[in-house]
């Protein structure tokens, strides 16, 4: 990009006619020059991201309290309300407030091409459900190559368990009670085994089991139990 040199006063003049951290001297000028404003939703970058959870740029928020309505957006990686970058949801809420509030139920968001809003909760669930279904999948990957006829079985027990009439052998669609029969099975296949391979399956399966206890933890467990995965998720 080419770089150009102004004078201390342009420069003042320039940062005076920026109506808040929001706008750029580049905004500035192009206003002046009578040029369309640049649509800052579609700039590059990863968005922003705050315990696990990344709203693309471009995205909007709002949040009633008392009566009226207040928005922000995310822009240029950051979640910018009232001018200012706001570091979580809750810190966001608590500008509205002025008390303690969690900013998860606080806030909903729409992200760029959806017409639906959805509460933040919603989305970070689904995204801590998302990775952990993955988490799974990739440590039964690694026991199919290790151990593959026990894996097999586990796998028919597991579809008759989690996904009744379903016939396909592939958990890259599986509901997490397809998972949950599938460790009991591997797990109890496994006792009178005491092999090398046995045993890296087991601190797998090990692996497997906190995955769900996350979950349960969370309080995710039960809410997801019988929702399916689908690998286009993935990306």
């Amino acid at each position: 990009m080419e770089m150009i040199e102004v004078d201390f006063q342009v420069w003042q003049a320039l940062t005076a006619r920026r109506a808040s951290k929001e706008v750029t001297e580049n905004d500035v000028l192009r206003d002046l020059l009578g040029l369309n404003p640049v649509d800052k939703a579609e700039d590059g970058g990863p968005g922003w991201t705050w315990k696990g959870v990344n709203l693309p740029n471009g995205t909007e928020l709002r949040a009633e309290y008392k009566g009226r309505e207040y928005t922000a957006k995310i822009i240029r990686n950051e979640w910018i309300q009232g001018g200012d970058a706001m570091s979580s949801p809750s810190q966001a809420a608590y500008q509205i407030t002025k008390g303690g509030v969690n900013g998860w139920t606080f806030w909903q968001a729409k992200t760029p091409g959806s017409n639906e809003w959805l509460m933040l909760s919603k989305i970070r669930s689904d995204e801590v459900w998302g990775e952990a279904m993955k988490k799974l999948i990739r440590y039964a990957e690694h026991i199919s190559q290790d151990y593959s006829s026990a894996h097999d079985k586990a796998m028919e027990e597991a579809v008759k368990s989690g996904e009744g009439s379903r016939s396909e052998m592939n958990h890259h669609f599986w509901s997490l009670r397809s998972w949950e029969a599938f460790i009991e099975v591997l797990t109890a296949g496994l006792v009178q085994d005491n092999s090398a391979a046995a045993e890296n399956i087991r601190s797998i399966l090990a692996e497997m089991e906190n995955v769900l206890k996350d979950l349960l933890d969370r309080g995710l467990l039960e809410s997801y139990r019988d929702r399916r995965w689908d690998p286009l998720f993935e990306y």
